[in-house]
């Protein structure tokens, strides 16, 4: 198994060959927890009973874009993240 640093949080293991088969994790590879972070949190849209432990931002029910979020394929590449007035 290759491990790559990817942060000095986490770690991404990564299975040889690729196409093993998935087995049952040992008790040493099972996480004691795991704590959920997101970057935007809409508090009013939660649907599920799951709090983030981490909180980038809380912002209004609005429809967000940019910086990875799209609107039908656009607006993805803008470098901040702002709201659409979507009627």
């Amino acid at each position: 198994m290759t491990v790559l640093p990817v942060s000095a949080f986490w770690s991404l293991k990564v299975p040889e060959p690729l196409t093993a088969k998935v087995s049952e994790p040992s008790p040493e590879e099972i996480a004691p927890a795991v704590k959920l972070a997101v970057l935007l949190e809409k508090s009013g849209k939660l649907e599920v009973g799951i709090k983030a432990d981490f909180v980038g931002f809380s912002i209004p029910d609005k429809f967000v874009v940019g910086y990875g979020l799209d609107y039908a394929n656009h607006y993805r590449e803008l470098p901040f993240i702002g709201y659409l007035d979507v009627h």
